[in-house]
């Protein structure tokens, strides 16, 4: 069963920021504290499937999956995180930005690749399928890979590489059925690429399920064509290399909301992916 060929109601959103100067530790103090306010605002307005922020060195991420779109949830954001969240993280820490719209203009970075699991599924029908979300363990976590470009690599490479993944390797993600979403990104100047996706489960179970249902047709023309020192290809034939090698290069998410944490893909599509496709 594929999905990601469906008319789509989401959408990805990527904000790379640079913090304030010194600021990170404090930063990073700031998401750890009790955000109950911030997931429950999230919760009333119902277009957030997840939203995550990753500080790095002296940068910071925030991406989110979400219904609709983006200039109306840019200001779905504002309302419902404005005093709670976004003007105290941007009066703090945002360098060179003072509103969130301004963030949106100067610090957004496009997907190359963006895949979603239920892409015609709504957070609403989520719900309505299976109800709010409640104070549960989450199944889930975040996948937040950033490896190192290759030196010299053109826009024209990058065009070929993302015209077989855009057939082969979206086919290869829609195998990993842990997979919620994921986006493949190249910023700062094409000098970093980034994997980042939502998953059920266990760690280290899904890098090496990574390895063998996407290594061939994602991960090896990735790795061989944009990242040096990647001796460990194919991929599918050293899972365990590939898995350590992107244990080290992954970044870690101090803020995560889900809108359906102890909810799987799995469950999502059994209960309304057959019905979504009938539609379409």
């Amino acid at each position: 069963m594929m999905h990601h060929h469906l008319e789509t109601v989401q959408h990805p959103l990527m904000i790379l920021f640079p913090l304030k100067p010194g600021t990170r530790g404090a930063f990073i103090e700031f998401l750890t504290k009790d955000f109950n306010p911030v997931a429950d605002a999230l919760d009333e307005h119902g277009l957030t499937h997840f939203l995550s922020v990753i500080p790095l060195p002296k940068q910071a991420l925030i991406l989110a999956e979400f219904d609709g779109e983006a200039g109306e949830y840019i200001a779905h954001l504002n309302e419902a995180l404005g005093a709670v969240f976004i003007q105290p993280m941007i009066e703090q820490f945002v360098e060179g930005a003072t509103s969130l719209d301004e963030m949106v203009s100067k610090y957004s970075v496009p997907p190359m690749l963006f895949y979603a699991a239920y892409p015609e599924i709504t957070v609403e029908q989520i719900w309505a399928e299976f109800g709010a979300p409640a104070d549960e363990d989450t199944i889930q976590n975040t996948y937040n890979v950033i490896l190192p470009m290759r030196a010299g690599v053109t826009p024209e490479q990058v065009q070929a590489v993302l015209t077989q993944l855009m057939t082969d390797g979206v086919e290869a993600i829609a195998r990993v059925e842990a997979t919620h979403f994921l986006r493949v990104v190249l910023f700062d100047n094409m000098t970093k690429l980034g994997i980042f996706s939502v998953y059920d489960g266990d760690p280290e179970a899904y890098d090496l399920e990574l390895a063998e249902k996407m290594g061939d047709a994602f991960f090896d023309p990735l790795l061989k064509n944009f990242v040096d020192k990647a001796n460990f290809l194919p991929v599918a034939k050293h899972a365990e290399d590939f898995a350590d090698y992107m244990t080290t290069h992954h970044a870690v998410t101090y803020f995560f909301y889900s809108a359906s944490p102890s909810i799987g893909v799995e469950d999502i599509l059994w209960s309304l992916g057959d019905e979504e496709e009938e539609e379409a």
